[in-house]
């Protein structure tokens, strides 16, 4: 999801909007970041296949609480350190997603 152009002119549901996206985006890392060390597999996923890209991803995601279940814990030597701070583009064809994230946005 596209964070708000802040400008210098983003209304304050807006900035907490942001905010709330930039959270969110950090705890995906760091769950893609775990993953990744356990499961080796995830650096190669097609994304090209959606439908595949998940079904792998939901397995690994289950594999890896089956493994918490029996006390199988992951220390991971080298997490997946993704773009934390990357510039993100809203394309001006991208209305239906601009509409979404405003819907997103009045909720704060």
């Amino acid at each position: 999801m596209t964070p708000f152009k802040d400008r210098g002119h983003l209304l304050r549901k807006q900035r907490a909007h942001n905010a709330a996206l930039s959270r969110a985006r950090v705890i995906m890392e760091n769950t893609f970041g775990l993953l990744k060390g356990r499961w080796s597999i995830l650096n190669y996923v097609n994304t090209y296949s959606v439908k595949k890209a998940a079904t792998i991803i939901v397995a690994c995601c289950i594999l890896h609480n089956i493994c918490l279940l029996n006390l199988d814990f992951f220390e991971p030597h080298e997490i997946y350190d993704g773009p934390r701070n990357q510039e993100y583009l809203e394309e001006r064809g991208e209305r239906n997603g601009i509409e979404k994230r405003s819907a997103i946005c009045n909720t704060f």
